[in-house]
């Protein structure tokens, strides 16, 4: 992996200079710097960074951001929280919606890749595509190599949206490898997100977007749209928790596709968590916030 800094970070001086990155053998993920009495010292880069790697399943380039909190211990274990975009974003998702504040606040790494389809250019539909999910493996496998204290049996996963649809899937194919996931307003059953969604109704940019992403009309493919559905490894759940969230007056990503999902799961495990109803409730208002978000995650 490769990272380049963005940021300014404070010298271990102490005396209030602020430095960039630099890189050091294709990875920034420290700087020397100058203390008093002329000895050098090696200081920790914080702050925002970007990587890059080769995706494993189709070897492209693919980029994430990478949010390192200041003033974390570096001996010390701490979570990772990876940050799915929604449709039409990218991998400054995270940032945008607060989540560096509240990495700061609870010494937890932040990561947000940049999601690619099977299908269409960039990432901006993937919609839980394959490459999509190797993206968030490829892309966490290299930010623990970035910075080892990445505490390996709490990594989260968030997400709106399709964000949401991916952080869904991603927990329930791989409850082994994820302590812990939010999900709102998902796409949890692709097939019947056309029945009442006004985002998806047929003619429109989403919904060209989705049937070409996905090769086609669920008639015509229907392994496609029931794989990329976390409805169809709902029994996982029980090994990992699932958060789930949304909008009464959602007229997107219906209500229904967050109540299948969590009726799916109940039929194997009854303990799941009811799900969080933002009453009248839209798809794009702000509904919960980066700090809730962390909140439901924090003791998993």
């Amino acid at each position: 992996a490769q990272a380049v800094q963005h940021g300014r970070q404070r010298a271990a001086d102490g005396r209030g200079q602020r430095r960039r990155g630099v890189r050091g053998g294709g990875v920034v993920a420290a700087a020397l710097t100058q203390r008093s009495g002329g000895l050098l010292a090696l200081e920790l880069v914080t702050g925002e960074s970007e990587i890059s790697f080769a995706g494993t399943r189709d070897k492209s380039a693919q980029l994430a951001i990478v949010y390192a909190p200041a003033g974390i211990d570096t001996e010390k274990a701490a979570p990772l929280l990876v940050h799915l975009h929604y449709y039409k974003g990218d991998r400054f998702t995270a940032k945008a919606l607060g989540y560096y504040a509240q990495a700061d606040k609870r010494k937890w790494y932040i990561l947000c890749p940049e999601l690619h389809g099977d299908r269409s250019k960039g990432g901006a539909a993937s919609f839980a595509s394959r490459n999509a999910q190797q993206d968030v493996l490829d892309a966490v496998a290299a930010v623990r190599a970035q910075h080892p204290n990445i505490d390996g049996k709490r990594i989260f996963l968030s997400g709106r949206s399709m964000g949401g649809m991916l952080a869904a899937v991603m927990l329930t194919k791989h409850p082994d490898l994820f302590a812990g996931a939010v999900a709102g307003a998902p796409i949890t059953d692709v097939a019947t997100v056309f029945e009442g969604s006004v985002l998806f109704a047929e003619g429109t940019e989403a919904y060209r977007d989705l049937v070409a992403e996905m090769g086609g009309r669920p008639e015509s493919v229907p392994f496609e749209y029931a794989r990329r559905s976390a409805c169809l490894y709902a029994g996982n759940a029980r090994y990992s928790p699932l958060v789930l969230w949304s909008g009464t007056n959602d007229t997107w990503v219906p209500m229904a596709q967050s109540e299948r999902l969590d009726a799916a799961i109940r039929k194997s495990f009854p303990y799941q968590p009811p799900v969080h109803w933002v009453v009248g409730g839209n798809h794009c208002s702000m509904n919960y916030t980066a700090a809730w978000v962390c909140d439901q995650l924090q003791y998993f």
